[in-house]
């Protein structure tokens, strides 16, 4: 029945909803799911409706035709909004973008930008367009878009001193792009080494244009661990696109209350709901750390991926999963004392050690979902977002509840408690590497999820058998999963409509249905 309530919203939302979202927000997820040419005529109409300005006129030629370079590995992420389009979708004529390019009303600046750029993209914009270009990209205060659309150019050129310089200039005075400051420290890092960017941030206008993260990796270049601890939680945590957060919102209450439901809050009410509900907010906070480690990893020990598989799984266990893991039992440990104190059971305290750990995963992977949600292709976007959040709960459930074990028996239980973290690890590696590698072998990504998954639920049944189950933890898994998978497909049709939806679900709901076929047996006992 859920189900079939999700298609039929889904169908509504693609009628409605999709229509009236805002260009700026369809954009990305149509060229996240392969849909170049419907973003480039979404570009067009939002022009047609006006205002015409510099942001939405150069959106439109980026999506229109490709660029005629290629950004080093080095440049923005996918989705970063300096990052040229390598799409092809010419949908609209070139007659028409002449009439649009010669209009009277054009600001005079915006018609600049959008000559200089139509013409770069068509194999070089004429001498006169590059003076009036440098002019008013050196002018004080500059012309938005001027030295960023100059810092793209020099950046193919490889000439990579000046890239850096424009992308610097265009954030330090357009506060709308601050963020080609850190582009043009990156270029600065990669080309000239982390002694010119550390230089760079000396320059206070640079410095207060940087963001955390940047200011925070460069103090680990030089060991300045106070410096990077103090700017930690501003690379952690920024306010995100609104439209982002009905979906994380949706997961983490849903699998909130499936804490919530085997955990027996209703059980001890006043002891439970504020353990679990610090759980969550411990395990947001978890991500703060795992940033810092990120940092630390790729400054101090180089580790980052490679391009090679063997390199790569390394990487990912014992760099992501390692750090991630550890970061998430660091916030968990504080709760140990407040579930070993009381008049529960040995078996009440250790299922409320499995689900303070969940909840601590779940905190985490509710602060992730918001950083996947805004890049990467939708397809490992979704099967992340389907799969992750109870993954990220049963790992450090399991890892929590041999950590509150060894806390408790220090001698007999140390050995449980490693074999039980480093496995948590391993799978976490095998998972992000799966997941992030191209072709079939990502489905290798759910192999990691059933066994992680499969034991988390036979230790929540052990746990709670010796009292009222209830529903059963199985059960309440099933359920979770689909109003998960229901919310994402409302979503989905929301923004990219309902074949692309299915499609890019794809990956994560054969995953997830092999697993509850797989659990069906063990449904009904667990």
């Amino acid at each position: 029945m859920l189900l079939l309530l999700a298609l039929l919203i889904g169908l509504l939302a693609d009628r409605v909803v999709k229509p009236r979202l805002p260009a700026e927000i369809r954009i990305p997820w149509l060229l996240r799911s392969g849909k170049a040419e419907e973003a480039e005529r979404v570009a067009w109409e939002a022009l047609q409706r006006g205002p015409i300005d510099a942001d939405r006129l150069l959106e439109f030629l980026d999506r229109h035709q490709p660029t005629t370079f290629e950004l080093p590995e080095m440049d923005a992420p996918p989705g970063d909004p300096t990052r040229p389009s390598q799409h092809v979708g010419p949908t609209v004529r070139e007659a028409d973008i002449d009439v649009l390019l010669a209009r009277n009303d054009l600001p005079r600046g915006v018609a600049l930008v959008g000559n200089f750029w139509r013409e770069e993209m068509m194999g070089g914009a004429d001498p006169v367009l590059w003076k009036e270009m440098r002019d008013a990209a050196d002018a004080d205060p500059p012309l938005p878009w001027a030295n960023r659309l100059l810092g793209r150019v020099a950046q193919g050129d490889l000439h990579f001193a000046e890239a850096a310089r424009r992308f610097e200039r265009e954030g330090v005075w357009i506060e709308a792009h601050a963020s080609d400051v850190d582009l043009g420290l990156a270029i600065e890092r990669e080309a000239f080494g982390k002694e010119a960017v550390a230089a760079r941030l000396t320059d206070p206008r640079i410095a207060a244009r940087a963001s955390a993260y940047v200011r925070m990796h460069s103090a680990l270049d030089r060991r300045d661990w106070l410096t990077a601890i103090r700017n930690a939680p501003g690379a952690t945590f920024h306010v995100p696109p609104w439209w982002v957060l009905p979906l994380a919102i949706s997961a983490a209450v849903a699998w909130f209350g499936f804490a919530a439901r085997v955990g027996q809050t209703g059980r001890h009410p006043w002891r439970r709901a504020p353990l679990y509900l610090a759980a969550f907010v411990l395990g947001v906070v978890s991500v703060c750390p795992t940033l810092f480690f990120v940092a630390a990893q790729e400054a101090v020990l180089h580790l980052t991926p490679k391009g090679n598989p063997l390199q790569d799984l390394v990487f990912y266990v014992l760099g992501v999963g390692f750090r991630e893991e550890l970061s998430k039992l660091l916030l968990f440990a504080p709760l140990i004392p407040f579930i070993a104190r009381g008049e529960a059971s040995r078996e009440e305290k250790r299922l409320d050690a499995l689900v303070c750990g969940a909840l601590v995963g779940l905190g985490f992977a509710a602060e992730e979902n918001l950083l996947y949600l805004q890049q990467g292709d939708l397809s490992t976007t979704f099967a992340r977002y389907l799969t992750a959040n109870f993954f990220h709960m049963a790992m450090t459930g399991l890892a929590a509840e041999a950590l509150y074990g060894f806390a408790q028996k220090p001698a007999s239980q140390s050995l449980d408690f490693t074999r039980m973290f480093f496995f948590v690890v391993l799978m976490h590696g095998a998972y992000d590497f799966f997941l992030s590698s191209p072709g079939n072998v990502s489905y290798g990504a759910m192999l990691a999820f059933f066994f992680i998954a499969r034991r988390f639920l036979v230790e929540i049944s052990a746990a709670r058998r010796t009292f009222d189950r209830g529903m059963r933890p199985g059960t309440a898994f099933a359920y979770g999963t689909t109003l998960v998978a229901s919310a994402t497909f409302v979503y989905a049709c929301a923004l990219v409509g309902p074949l692309s939806a299915v499609s890019s679900m794809l990956k994560g709901l054969l995953g997830v249905g092999i697993i509850l076929v797989v659990f069906a047996r063990d449904m009904q006992r667990l």
